[in-house]
C-alpha cells in the first residue's frame, strides 16, 4: 500500500497524497484500561471468526478449506507491527481483535495468535502468488493469501493492465489449496489503463475493474486512503466500487483503506474517524495502514503509531 494524488475533474476522481500527521486527541497509558468509547507486507492468511493457529503449528489443507468454505470475516486488515503496538493497550487490542482481523504478516515473522486474528501474506504479483502456493512456500501459519496489485515495480506490467484476469487466476489457485483469497487494488492501476491521465478512480470503475477484481475473490480491499481528507469522494468512491463489486460477486465482501501518512493533508485521529464513518454504510471494515519508510515507500516519513492508537481509542 502506498500513497498517491488524484486530481479532480468533471470526469475523473479526485484525491489527494496525505503527509505523517500527529493526533490531537490524548493517548492512554500503555497497558492501562481504556473505555470503548474514550480516545485513544511478505505473506498472510485470512480465516472468518476462527480461531488462530499457534504460529508453530502446521496448518492443513483441511482446516485451511473450511475457512474458505466459511467466508472472510473480519473488520480491520493491520500490519502485524501495528496489531503489536495495540497490544500495549490491552482494551484496545481486545476491541480490534475481536471486531476480526486480516494480519498481514512476514514471511519469515509469526504472527500474533488470537480467537479471531487470521494472519495472512501479501503478494505483489499474481504470477509470485501462484508460484509460491504450488510449490508450498507459503508459510504453514498462513490461512489466507493478499494480492497487492499496484502501478508500480513491484506489480508486472501485464497485471497491472489486466489485473482482473491476474487476479482470478491467482484465486483459483489459491482457493483451490483452501486458502481465504483477498485482493487490495491501488487507485494507480489506472495509470497502466492511461498513462497520460491523472490517477482516476472514476475510470477504473468506468473500465469495470473492480468488478472484474471481485470474480473469485473472498474480499477486497480498495486502496481509498488517498481519498480520506475528501469525505464526499472518499464515500463516492468507495460506494459506488462496493456497489460494482458486489454484482459480478454478491458474496464479496468490501474494505477501504485509511492511514496515518498524509502528504499535502495531515491527518489526526478526528479526521480519520470522519472518513471511516463516512463509509461505514458502503465497506465492511477498513485497511488501517501504518507506513514507514521502506521498499515500497521509499519517501514515507516515520510511521505514526501514536495517531493509529489515538485512531483506535475513538471507534466505538
Amino acid at each position: 500500500m502506498r500513497h498517491h494524488r488524484l486530481v479532480i475533474t468533471s470526469s475523473l476522481a479526485a484525491a489527494l497524497l496525505s503527509a505523517c500527521g500527529t493526533s490531537t486527541t490524548a493517548l492512554p497509558s500503555p497497558n492501562s484500561s481504556v473505555a470503548p468509547n474514550s480516545s485513544i507486507a511478505s505473506n498472510s492468511t485470512i480465516s472468518s471468526n476462527s480461531a488462530a493457529a499457534d504460529s508453530s503449528t502446521t496448518t492443513t489443507q483441511e482446516s485451511t478449506t473450511a475457512l474458505a468454505q466459511s467466508g472472510a470475516n473480519f473488520k480491520w486488515v493491520l500490519a502485524s507491527n501495528v496489531l503489536q503496538d495495540l497490544k500495549g493497550y490491552p482494551s484496545l487490542f481486545a476491541k480490534v481483535s475481536a471486531a476480526g482481523v486480516l494480519e498481514i504478516t512476514p514471511s519469515t515473522s509469526n504472527p500474533i495468535t488470537g480467537p479471531s486474528i487470521i494472519p495472512a501474506v501479501k503478494f505483489t504479483s499474481a504470477a509470485a502468488l501462484e508460484a509460491a502456493v504450488n510449490g508450498k512456500l507459503v508459510p504453514t501459519w498462513a490461512r489466507a493469501v493478499v494480492y497487492d496489485p499496484e502501478h508500480w515495480s513491484f506489480t508486472p506490467l501485464n497485471e497491472q493492465i489486466n489485473p482482473g484476469a491476474a487476479s482470478q487466476a491467482a484465486s483459483k489457485v489459491a482457493k483451490g489449496a483452501g486458502y481465504i483469497y483477498v485482493v487490495t487494488p491501488a487507485l494507480d492501476l489506472s495509470k497502466a489503463i492511461a498513462p497520460n491521465e491523472p490517477i482516476s478512480a472514476q475510470l477504473l470503475e468506468e473500465a469495470g475493474v473492480f468488478s472484474q477484481l471481485a470474480v473469485g475473490a473472498d474480499a477486497m480491499v480498495i486502496q481509498s486512503q488517498s481519498l480520506q481528507s475528501d469525505i464526499s469522494a472518499f464515500d463516492s468512491l468507495l460506494s459506488t466500487a462496493s456497489a460494482e463489486a458486489k454484482q459480478s460477486n454478491p458474496n464479496i465482501m468490501v474494505l477501504g483503506g485509511l492511514s496515518t501518512n498524509g502528504r499535502g493533508v495531515t491527518p489526526t485521529s478526528e479526521s480519520l474517524l470522519s472518513a471511516y464513518e463516512s463509509a461505514k454504510n458502503a465497506v465492511q471494515g477498513y485497511w488501517f495502514n501504518v507506513p514507514g519508510q521502506n521498499q515500497y515507500c521509499p519517501n514515507c516519513p516515520a510511521s505514526n503509531q501514536s495517531l493509529a492508537i489515538s485512531f483506535f481509542s475513538l471507534i466505538p
